[in-house]
């Protein structure tokens, strides 16, 4: 595939041919992108620095080739190549003299030899058969020629005035352009003077552009498509008239294509008609023509937006915003709000937060504007606000306009857990039977009753939910009230708002509200995202994993089979990382991830893009749960007293019953389409989990280390701070890793210049912290620092767990304890080998939890290996530890974890080696260690 011109690609097109060269899907493309480096824009300068990098470490193959100016050797050969001399000396000065008037620029040699040779300053002499020239007149006549253009511009002089009328209303229709469309404009336009005599159009447009042709100044592409051979041809047309007159031209093509087009036709070509009338703004322009042309630069910057062509937006409502009167809220209040709220949002999108304020503020000033005039601007600032991590802020403006919509939310704790204990029980046609189960309860049943009892009652909700099943609300009928709509946007991310800045009873009750108003107004991109949260509760609280899996896999479907871009991102992030990761293994989450994440950066959704990190979430979603049952436990008294304990004391983190594998496509297709929607906040966040995903299923090093640059350039430039420094502690372990820090089990050098410096800058973020020393203890694992990883492990405990529920990569985190603990207990002192065995058992006894109650695909290998590092503690069991170091081995190598595999060699080459002296053995399997390490 050949791409030419990419200087003007815009970021949109960037974007395109950035995933066709990185996607390892499709090998067998091979793309070749032309452009001239001294007008490189910063956009194609940032794709081709990023592309260079996964070159240097993704192996991607990427092959740059300058071409630079002929020299004067090189024109020299093509003057004697094209005069069919065979001595080049006797065409040398001939050579000297083109290259200094072209530069050696290969188009302006030619294009420059050819206009000697119409000019008859090279002609080819008959007697003596051979090319002359003198060189004394060609700089005589060729002085006031400074550049090609000039050339052309001259040659175009000499054409005849229709020809020259023809080339300049070409030029004004772009390239590449369309016969009907070029017939449209020469036949039935009346065309001003223009500087040219009279203009008499005694030629058809196929004549016109025949002659064209064989000037050599257009080429023919297919039956009615047409280009410039060059550009600087189309330059040197577009100067065949003063820049005044040139603008009077555009302006008047552009308003004969408005009033000759059909609203299909003009729709189709609305960017060439709008860069046709702004190229003619004026003063003198009355007020009606004035409003025709704004309303064509909205049409114009609204279809942008719709392309992802945000930067090319702002402009196109910039000069609707320039055209419009100075009374325009009095005179032209709905044009004026229309292209302001677009201005707003197209700069927001490309980070000019500065024009984007001033926009919205110019709306939110208007008195007579209503609640949903000033809708768009207003969840503008709302997204902004929250981008500066101002949560609360957001929180209360998201109040305010939900309230302004006729959406109120209860003040105080205690109305709130009113509400949402009404929104979970009362439905319109079978509140009785909900009000029936909840009198079956009794008043102090025993623990886990209760529990069963309690998600019995909000199955009964599912399954009411207005009359449908949740098999039969795909049928649900699309909303069509703007205010509905307004409100399921504002409650989208209010939900999101009030998790972030731990509003724990206005979370849930916001998800009640949605799941409820949906299914009572109609569809909206909200409904999937409720489904999915309440499959998280399911799974949290009560530990059904099949309902919580059949609840995100609905709101899912539903996402897919609507196209909500808007939400699917948030979807992903609940329904795969926090409900379908507990029982899938860890390697399929990597792809749905990726691609989360490309597509909230796609849709300009910075935010979303970097919120699908499951170790925040889930943080979060502990203090959510925790405080929810708190207030619970005061509106339902001693009914959920015994149930919070309950919840609170049990394993968070049990039960995964399905390989990660299986949710790596969905992520990568949801971080599409994040990006595609604009969820650029939860596609950020998708790829951090990715990347920590594939570090903890065996991604080879080299790949993640490319991975986590690339993107921790895209956090750090949308100012995601909290998603950056998760990214830098993994990308930091992955240096001490892969030997590029001086350190091994100190997370500095490279990335993090000064870990203690590092952790006081993050004090506040237990999340962070507890990444922080779970990196610690892998690298002690895997470096062999038995005793300092073995100290970090008593010290911190099960810490990463109570900061962390429900988090998946706490089983990397035992893995890493247990295995500084095994090794201790192996080597120890008798005095202090009893505490080490203890805390190594505990480990086991947690992975036996895992494997043998929940079916957990992720660990079994884990198991296996502390099976075998147990009985290998007693000298009468190593047979059994012999069969279990064989089990490891197998399940490591059948899931793909390389890293595993590799511990799990060395571990079994030791006990060979130093407990049945087996050094034949040993020796192999310490050899296949190695390998495995140098391969991941």
């Amino acid at each position: 595939m050949l791409m030419d011109d990419l200087q003007w690609a815009d970021d949109a097109s960037l974007d395109l041919i950035r995933c066709l060269i990185t996607d390892e899907e499709n090998p067998s493309l091979m793309l070749v992108g032309i452009f001239r480096s001294n007008e490189v824009n910063e956009m194609l300068s940032n794709t081709i620095r990023n592309l260079k990098f996964q070159s240097d470490t993704n192996g991607l193959s990427l092959t740059e080739i300058s071409l630079s100016n002929l020299c004067v050797n090189a024109v020299n050969e093509i003057i004697a190549h094209l005069l069919n001399m065979e001595e080049n000396d006797k065409s040398l000065e001939l050579a000297r003299f083109c290259h200094r008037r072209t530069h050696g620029n290969a188009h302006f040699v030619i294009t420059f030899i050819t206009m000697l040779t119409e000019e008859k300053f090279l002609v080819f002499d008959l007697g003596r058969f051979k090319w002359i020239w003198d060189i004394s007149q060609l700089k005589k006549e060729t002085a006031a020629t400074s550049n090609v253009v000039c050339l052309v511009k001259n040659k175009m002089n000499k054409l005849t005035n229709h020809q020259r009328h023809f080339l300049l209303i070409v030029a004004c229709l772009g390239s590449p352009f369309e016969f009907t469309l070029i017939d449209s404009v020469w036949n039935d336009y009346n065309f001003r003077n223009l500087n040219f005599q009279s203009v008499q159009k005694t030629f058809t447009t196929d004549e016109c552009l025949e002659l064209a042709i064989e000037e050599g100044f257009i080429d023919k592409c297919d039956s009615s498509c047409y280009r410039w051979v060059h550009d600087t041809i189309k330059e040197s047309a577009l100067l065949l008239v003063c820049p005044d007159e040139l603008a009077i031209t555009r302006c008047e093509i552009g308003d004969f294509l408005l009033a000759e087009m059909t609203g299909d036709e003009i729709e189709s070509s609305i960017f060439l008609i709008a860069n046709l009338v702004n190229g003619g703004m004026s003063e003198d322009m009355t007020e009606s023509k004035k409003k025709l042309h704004a309303q064509i630069n909205l049409k114009a910057a609204k279809k942008a937006v719709v392309f992802a062509s945000f930067g090319v937006a702002a402009e196109y409502a910039r000069d609707g915003i320039q055209l419009l009167p100075r009374d325009r809220w009095e005179t032209q209040y709905q044009l004026t709000l229309e292209l302001f709220s677009t201005a707003a949002e197209a700069e927001s999108c490309v980070g000019n937060m500065g024009a984007m304020e001033g926009y919205c503020r110019e709306v939110l000033m208007q008195e007579k504007a209503t609640i949903y005039d000033k809708f768009r601007v207003l969840d503008i600032k709302l997204v902004h606000i929250a981008m500066n991590e101002k949560y609360e802020e957001a929180v209360t403006l998201s109040l305010e306009i939900l309230e302004q919509l006729g959406c109120k939310f209860p003040k105080g704790k205690i109305f709130r857990l009113h509400e949402m204990m009404v929104g979970m029980m009362q439905t319109k046609e079978k509140s009785k039977i909900l009000g029936e189960k909840i009198k079956e309860i009794p008043e102090n049943p025993k623990p886990k009753k209760r529990m069963y009892r309690l998600r019995k009652v909000m199955l009964a909700m599912l399954q009411i939910k207005g009359g449908r099943k949740i098999n039969e609300v795909d049928n649900v009928h699309m909303i069509n009230d703007d205010r509905m709509f307004m409100v399921m946007t504002i409650i989208r991310r209010f939900s999101l708002y009030c998790y972030l800045s731990g509003k724990n009873d206005l979370f849930v009750l916001s998800h009640l509200k949605g799941l409820k108003m949906s299914l009572k107004g109609g569809f909206t991109s909200v409904l999937p995202l409720n489904y999915a949260t309440i499959g998280m509760i399911f799974i949290i609280i009560f530990k059904d994993y099949k309902t919580g899996a059949k609840l995100a896999n609905h709101g899912l479907m539903l996402s897919e089979k609507y196209d909500c871009k808007s939400s699917h991102t948030g979807t992903a992030n609940v329904g795969y990382m926090m409900v379908l990761s507990w029982i899938k293994p860890f390697q399929t989450l990597l792809r749905p991830l990726a691609e989360a994440y490309e597509t909230g950066m796609l849709a300009g959704d910075t935010e979303g893009a970097m919120w699908v990190s499951q170790q925040h979430r889930l943080f979060l979603l502990f203090s959510l749960f925790g405080n929810f049952f708190v207030y619970l436990t005061q509106f339902l008294k001693s009914l959920l007293r015994s149930a919070y304990v309950h919840i609170y004391g049990l394993e968070w983190n049990q039960g995964w019953i399905k390989p990660f594998q299986t949710l790596l496509r969905p992520l990568a297709e949801a971080y599409e389409t994040g990006m595609l929607a604009g969820d650029t906040e939860g596609a950020m966040w998708c790829i951090c989990t990715y990347l920590w995903f594939g570090m903890e299923s065996g991604r080879p090093l080299e790949l993640l280390e490319g991975d986590c640059s690339t993107y921790s350039k895209q956090m750090k430039e949308f100012q995601r701070g909290k998603i950056l420094a998760f990214t830098q502690v993994l990308w930091q372990t992955i240096h001490n890793l892969m030997g590029k820090s001086p350190n091994t089990t100190l997370l500095q050098g490279g990335v993090i210049n000064n870990i203690d410096e590092f952790c006081t800058n993050h004090k506040d973020d237990l999340v962070v912290l507890s990444y922080v020393k779970v990196c610690q203890s892998y690298l002690c694992a895997v470096f062999r620092e038995d005793v300092l990883g073995a100290d970090i492990a008593i010290e911190k405990g099960n810490s990463f767990k109570t900061i962390n529920p429900a988090n998946p990569t706490l089983l990397w985190d035992m893995f890493a304890r247990g295995l500084c603990m095994f090794a201790m207990a192996r080597t120890s002192k008798k005095e202090r080998k009893k505490n080490y065995q203890k805390h190594a058992k505990k480990i086991l006894k947690k992975f036996e939890h895992f494997v043998v109650k929940k079916g957990n695909p992720n660990c079994l290998h884990y198991k296996a290996l502390f099976d075998a590092e147990h009985a290998a503690l007693q000298k009468d069991r190593t047979d059994e530890a012999t069969k279990s170091y064989h089990l490891a081995l197998t399940l490591s190598a059948r899931g793909g974890y390389v890293q595993d595999s590799a511990i799990i060699n060395e571990r079994y080459g030791e006990f060979l080696l130093h407990c049945l002296d087996n050094n034949e053995e040993a020796s192999f399997y310490l050899q296949e260690s190695v390998k495995l390490y140098s391969e991941w």
